[in-house]
């Protein structure tokens, strides 16, 4: 009876090593999985770019349309023009790193699969009118290649009153080529900033497009178009 009782705590004592490691195990699956890579820090570089850029472009807009033009009205804005042009190439890194991280969390295949909570007409036309794929490879080797168009108002603008001419009230200076786009079609550098912007949105889960910004990049990508939604 003596040497039962002096072998039950040693049973005990193995019984309790080999259930904690079972339990820790259970709790460790249990624990719930992250929700994909983390894409907050290239977004911000893209989002704060586009609204640099669409500030730009309505400045640009706003001198467009005055009766008059001096010099001094369009030089400040050739400190923001070399800035949106310096910052180009970071935007491209950025874009170029969420194509490196989908790809090696194998989550690149579905990206162009809407989320259901998605449902606004807007965002979800803007969404399906390319491949989110194909756009974020083209932006990542080949955005600083529309770097001009930054300048090119600018200099439009620069032309008129250098050469005496007075600005015509209600002439806007971008999109001036513009066609209807066909899929994977590039319109604009501010379009395709403002798409990248509206659909890296899909993968940060408590971020929700504003419908100024769904206007904003319709407008951007169908100029002279109203917005059908």
């Amino acid at each position: 009876m003596k040497l039962s009782y002096l072998k039950w705590p040693a049973v005990i004592a193995l019984l309790a090593v080999a259930i904690i490691p079972s339990t820790r195990t259970s709790k460790a699956t249990n624990q719930p999985s992250p929700v994909g890579v983390d894409l907050a820090t290239e977004y911000r570089v893209i989002a704060k770019y586009g609204d640099d850029l669409v500030a730009y472009d309505k400045q640009i807009a706003e001198l467009g349309g005055r009766a008059r033009l001096v010099s001094t009205d369009v030089d400040p804005l050739q400190t923001k023009a070399e800035d949106l042009k310096r910052r180009l190439s970071g935007v491209q890194s950025s874009v170029g790193q969420i194509v490196r991280k989908l790809k090696a969390a194998n989550e690149w295949d579905d990206l162009d699969k809407l989320p259901a909570r998605f449902s606004d007409p807007g965002f979800v036309a803007l969404f399906r009118e390319s491949s989110f794929k194909q756009d974020l490879e083209q932006a990542s080797n080949g955005l600083t290649s529309h770097a001009s168009e930054i300048s090119t108002p600018l200099d439009n603008l620069r032309k008129r009153f250098n050469s005496g001419h007075h600005a015509r009230r209600g002439v806007q200076f971008t999109g001036e080529s513009y066609a209807a786009p066909s899929p994977f079609t590039f319109v604009s550098l501010k379009c395709s900033v403002l798409v990248l912007k509206s659909k890296i949105i899909i993968r940060l889960p408590s971020v929700n497009p504003s419908e100024a910004h769904i206007r904003e990049t319709w407008a951007a990508c169908h100029p002279g178009q109203p917005y059908p939604f």
